[in-house]
């Protein structure tokens, strides 16, 4: 069993070049709780000398974050997600395959299109508490509907490369530093992103 209650905080800038004014720039930042996440995933196969480990993930991902903000900071819609993920250890390495899909639940009218997404990559171990990782992502979104009406030119592929590093900072603590390019019109420029995983151990209670 599987959840999340991310905290996010973004600070964000757009520079409009305007003909014969010169660039406008207009910032501004947002920060609060997003999407909260419940999700279950389970060992489908075991790695072997010729197969890999396979896990199944299934995600509810739901619409409680804050979009009515400069910087929305959730989807905005209830998604249903499942995944399946497959990996091969060949020391020093792991390879890693995903394949994914996401169905997005209408709201007000509007549904958003389902997604298709893929993505391989590899990591490293580059020391028994830190890993790299480069990972390539790949994503076909459908139409967007409104009342039931597909709007043409609003379907995408974005694709993106990601460089990745993690390290076990301390007893239950993790962190996930991320750099991803873009690399197709309707993926961003880059993005980069930090994370502090903290794990709680449940004492286990007997009666």
């Amino acid at each position: 069993m599987e959840f999340g209650i991310p905290y996010q905080y973004i600070d964000s800038k757009v520079v409009t070049e305007i003909s014969g004014i010169g660039p406008n720039e207009v910032s501004d930042s947002s920060s609060s709780f997003g999407d909260f996440r419940l999700g279950l995933a389970k060992a489908l196969l075991r790695e072997g000398l010729w197969w890999p480990n396979l896990i199944g993930r299934v995600t509810w991902d739901t619409d409680t974050g804050k979009t009515n903000t400069a910087n929305p900071l959730g989807s905005g819609f209830n998604e249903l997600s499942g995944s399946l993920t497959a990996t091969k250890r060949q020391d020093p390495l792991v390879f890693i395959g995903s394949l994914s899909y996401t169905t997005r639940f209408e709201k007000n009218g509007i549904d958003p299109g389902d997604e298709l997404g893929f993505s391989v990559g590899a990591l490293l171990a580059a020391s028994p508490e830190t890993s790299l990782r480069l990972i390539i992502n790949q994503s076909f979104v459908d139409k967007i509907k409104v009342d039931g009406r597909a709007i043409d030119g609003t379907d995408r592929v974005i694709a993106s490369l990601g460089f990745g590093a993690s390290s076990i900072v301390g007893h239950g603590k993790f962190l996930d530093f991320s750099a991803t390019a873009g690399l197709t019109d309707q993926a961003p420029d880059y993005s980069v992103g930090v994370t502090l995983v903290v794990r709680f151990d449940v004492p286990n209670l007997s009666f």
